[in-house]
This record gives structure tokens, C-alpha cells and sequence, in this order.
């Protein structure tokens, strides 16, 4: 029984916390278009990501519309990019704030949660590896941080998953008892 004073330990909480930073890293990767990065003359560079092409100079950076037309096969992996991307974000958030609100009962799969963050994370690899594959681009710093989120979601996921296949949470005591019920 927990009783005033008791602490109580929930390692699912806590597991759960760790889908914040890589729900974080999901975002800001997914929303930025510096996955791929190609240096220009006079400072010029331009970003390639999953939501377009933008060209950057000293004085800010424009989306390059109809100027740019990649092949097919790599719009159709742009896409799916960011799809991918933008269901990792759901499926971390919606797991680490379900399991913080307690409300456990009500989560899905932590297999099928699992199965579409391993699926994201192939969709933003496959587009990442078919546009390095044309050696104009470089590796920018907002594919690392989606790849390296959805991963860290994936293990933070199957972390809490053996934390909700454990029993509830046991209570210790942090004070010591006094009056009638105190030990003799």
C-alpha cells in the first residue's frame, strides 16, 4: 500500500522520457532542408531536403521553384522522406506522452510502433543514400539529426516497451514511520 511520504518509482516515466530529445531531433531535422549541402561560388550554397531546395547567400535563403527538377525516383524518396519523418515525430510523441500521462493501457503495439520507426528511418536513408549516390551533394547536419532521432527513438521505444512489461510500480519508503504504526 503507498501511503503519504512514499515514493514511488516508475521506470516507465522515466524511459519515456527519452522520446523527447529524439522527437526534438526528429522535428528540427525533418523541417530543415539541410540535408544535403552544395557550396557555390561567391558563398552561395544550396540545401536539399525533403521539404525542397532552397538556394542560401550572406544575405538570406529562397526556395528555388521549377529551377530545380530532380529525377523521378528521387522525388518519389523525397516524399517518402518526409512522410516517413513526419510519422516518426507522431509515433514518438504519442508514445512518450501516453506512457507520461499514464495512460498505458490505451498505447498500440510497441512492435508496430517499432515496425513504422524502422520504416521511417528507410524511407529518410533511402533518399539521403540516392542523392549522395550523385556525388554534387554533401552530408548536411539536418540528416544527422533525423536519422540519428529516429534511431534514438527506436531504442527509447523498445526501452520503455520492457519497462511496460514489467510489474507496477513498487513503492519505497523515504521517511521513516512515527506514532502508533512505527515499528517497536
Amino acid at each position: 500500500m503507498v501511503r503519504m511520504g512514499d515514493k514511488v518509482r516508475d521506470p516507465a516515466g522515466s524511459r519515456a522520457l527519452a522520446l523527447v530529445p529524439a522527437a526534438v531531433a526528429i522535428l528540427v531535422g525533418v523541417w530543415s532542408k539541410m540535408w544535403l549541402v552544395a557550396r557555390g561560388v561567391r558563398a552561395t550554397e544550396l540545401h536539399y531536403g525533403p521539404r525542397g531546395v532552397e538556394a542560401c547567400n550572406p544575405s538570406g535563403c529562397g526556395a528555388l521553384r521549377g529551377a530545380f527538377a530532380p529525377p523521378l525516383d528521387v522525388v518519389i524518396l523525397q516524399w517518402l522522406a518526409l512522410a516517413g519523418g513526419f510519422l516518426a515525430l507522431a509515433v514518438a510523441v504519442e508514445f512518450g506522452g501516453m506512457a507520461l500521462a499514464k495512460r498505458r493501457g490505451k498505447l498500440p503495439s510497441i512492435k508496430a510502433g517499432t515496425f513504422v520507426l524502422a520504416g521511417a528511418l528507410a524511407a529518410m536513408l533511402a533518399f539521403e543514400i540516392r542523392v549522395l549516390a550523385d556525388g554534387e551533394l554533401h552530408l548536411g547536419w539536418a540528416a544527422i539529426a533525423a536519422l540519428a532521432g529516429t534511431a534514438a527513438a527506436i531504442a527509447a521505444l523498445r526501452w520503455l516497451g520492457r519497462a511496460l512489461a514489467e510489474p507496477e510500480p513498487i513503492a519505497t519508503r523515504t521517511t521513516q514511520p512515527s506514532g502508533e504504526h512505527a515499528p517497536p
